[in-house]
């Protein structure tokens, strides 16, 4: 695992300055090593974490014997020994790595390589004879690529800080992506926070040459259903496709455990590992505080550990630690975020024992495990119930529903009374943003200031989710809910915010559910494989149920949680006062002073269910004032307390 960096242009090549900045900033993406490529018109640069053949012959930038290819990549491709016997001959291998593979490949097949590797990558990879760049990301957006466009140049990295450090672009906020950042709590992939910054999508390539920037998609999800209606089959089909893919993500020369929350995910992947090497592997867990959920969380992952027999190390986070640590986390996630805070602590204890950790990522994607999904069944099944009178039961709800203030509508979220207010007339789009989104387009209208409503004029959160819905070619609200999940929630939040705070302490994450191979079957099996009487992941649930403990297969969905419900109202609770009413928040423009301030005092007045819109706003301007009013250099010696005064 690695970090990357590269700067393009067709004229004067600035200095290594730039570059060294940005590895620099990479350092701990890959603290084993670090190279330079320097050639006119082009420079690489490289950090190197050593998991697969630790000698120096998998050195990066890696150039192919005629000195024509020269490649910097970072991530695994698993198969790559598999595709080493393919190139045999035509290529004389040097190492051990799968670096080196990911080159000839190119080398032999072009583009078409993508569609042969098993795996997560990004990578580069300059052609010093046709002066061109070729850039590309694994199908699901496992590993992060950035860019930017400056002049007649481009400049890339893994990650958005490091573009910053190269002084090449202006840090401009992006208004466009705040808008939906405040409904979605993640960017829209190309989208960043910054205007002049962008993500390279999950499952695209694109090409630089003669100043001109292209894109092209390479894979995207296939929804033709398959003919398989026998739960045996189906269920079979999916244990297999998991044993193997987490087979694969044994290949290692370096220590590998898993991340073991105590949920069915991460517990079905810890099992498989067990599986494929025996015990003995460690497994992680973390908790917060000292309430009762917290306290679940240890035991059933004390309880799964010790059914799989593992060398389990637990810890449970206090406050004081995440004053000391949380500055840092915030600059570590380069962007406004409300989640992956615990991925950071997970992160930092697995590292003192292992290289690369196994995590339970995708299964509610790949199986219809989030709240929506199931909401939006039962209202199905609610309007074939109803019949005739369903469109007047939906009819009054939806008064009923207009009457309630709109705090009340968002605890919880996905109430009875809105899914039945669907009823009315059952939009998959709408139901989706309606049971998601934290802020609707209405609410941000109070949210947003005037100016910054100006330059977002028109934009509506609700239809870009009805946009790339309507792109489905399908009827299956499953399936365009999987969709926007996958290419949205999924690429552009968990699995990039995972990546950056496991990074952040030199640590590789695998994700063995997103093998793509799992995902295309999962996504061609029948609605009522994944759904049954209104029980979310049904298949997935009876593929590993042999081997799982009942009580963890019968517990609600859970994760790594980070309480900061709780914590806002109490121990943070001066820092959020403090910033959003601060005249630094009020002179920033954004958000409308009189509308947050509301929204404070409902929440220290007891509505909980504010916490996560008061979140996003603050961390919103946290990285304002982290990226856009300073330099973007990381803080040092500051606890929260102190940062946030």
């Amino acid at each position: 695992m690695c970090g990357i960096a590269g700067i393009i242009t067709k004229d004067h090549m600035p200095d290594n300055v730039a570059l060294r900045r940005m590895v620099d900033i990479l350092q701990p993406r890959g603290p084993d090593s670090r190279g330079e490529f320097i050639s006119p018109g082009v420079q690489l640069g490289h950090t190197r974490l050593a998991i697969l053949d630790l000698s120096d012959a998998g050195a990066q930038p890696m150039s192919d014997p005629s000195g024509r290819y020269t490649i910097v990549y970072n991530g695994e491709v698993y198969n790559h020994r598999e595709l080493k016997g393919e190139l045999w001959g035509a290529h004389e291998f040097k190492s051990e790595t799968d670096t080196e593979v990911v080159l000839a490949s190119y080398i032999r097949w072009g583009e078409d390589c993508l569609a042969r590797f098993n795996g997560m990558f990004s990578f580069a990879i300059w052609d010093n004879e046709k002066r061109k760049l070729f850039l590309a990301r694994d199908r699901l957006g496992i590993k992060p690529l950035f860019y930017a466009p400056f002049n007649n140049g481009l400049v890339f990295a893994s990650e958005q800080k490091a573009i910053i450090a190269s002084g090449l672009i202006e840090r401009e906020i992006n208004s466009e992506s705040i808008y939906h950042f405040l409904s979605f709590y993640h960017f829209p992939e190309p989208q960043t926070a910054y205007r002049n910054i962008f993500s390279l999508p999950a499952g695209h390539h694109a090409a630089f040459c003669d100043g001109e920037f292209r894109t092209k998609r390479w894979w995207k999800p296939d929804f033709r259903k398959s003919h398989i209606t026998s739960d045996l089959k189906a269920s079979d089909g999916v244990r297999v496709y998991l044993e193997d893919s987490t087979r694969f993500r044994q290949i290692s020369d370096v220590p590998v455990g898993c991340f073991l929350s105590g949920g069915m995910d991460s517990t079905a992947v810890s099992v498989l590992m067990h599986k494929e090497v025996g015990g003995g592997f460690r497994t992680y867990t973390i908790a917060f505080g000292d309430d009762q959920s917290n306290a679940q969380d240890i035991h059933f992952a004390r309880l799964a550990s010790e059914r799989i027999g593992t060398k389990h190390l637990e810890k449970n986070i206090g406050v004081d630690e995440i004053n000391k640590y949380l500055p840092s986390i915030l600059w570590q996630l380069e962007e406004p975020a409300w989640s992956s805070i615990e991925s950071w602590f997970v992160s930092k204890l697995a590292r003192e024992g292992i290289t690369v950790a196994l995590a339970g990522i995708g299964g509610d994607e790949l199986f219809a495990g989030y709240f929506p999904y199931s909401h939006v069944y039962r209202a199905e099944a609610f309007k074939q119930f109803m019949g005739p009178f369903a469109k007047p039961a939906g009819a009054a709800a939806r008064f009923i529903d207009n009457l309630i203030p709109n705090s009340w509508k968002h605890a919880p979220p996905g109430s009875s009374l809105h899914r039945f207010a669907m009823m009315e007339n059952l939009d998959y789009p709408s139901a989706y943003f309606a049971l998601r989104s934290t802020f609707t387009d209405d609410e941000k209208k109070r949210l947003f200031t005037g100016d910054f409503l100006n330059d977002v004029k028109g934009l509506s959160s609700l239809e870009y989710v009805r946009e790339l819905m309507g792109h489905i070619q399908t009827e299956s609200y499953i399936d365009k809910f999987a969709l926007f999940d996958i290419q949205n929630y999924l690429a552009a939040d968990l699995l990039r915010h995972m990546d950056t705070m496991s990074m952040a302490h030199s640590l590789e994450v695998r994700v063995p559910l997103l093998d793509h191979r799992l995902v295309e079957y999962s996504l061609g099996l029948m609605d009522d494989l994944k759904i049954r009487d209104g029980k979310s992941k049904y298949i997935f649930k009876k593929a590993i149920s042999d081997f799982i403990p009942d009580e963890i297969k019968s517990r609600r969905k859970v994760g790594f949680v980070f309480p900061m419900k709780k914590w806002m109202r109490t121990e943070f609770a001066p820092q959020l006062r403090s910033v959003l009413n601060s005249d630094r928040f009020h002179q920033r423009g954004i958000f409308n002073p009189g509308y947050t301030s509301r929204l404070l005092e409902q929440y220290v007045a007891g509505d909980e269910s504010q916490w996560l819109r008061l979140w996003s706003v603050f961390s919103v301007e946290m990285w304002a004032r982290m990226y856009i009013d300073s330099d973007g250099s990381q803080p040092k010696g500051v606890d929260f307390r102190e940062f946030a005064g």
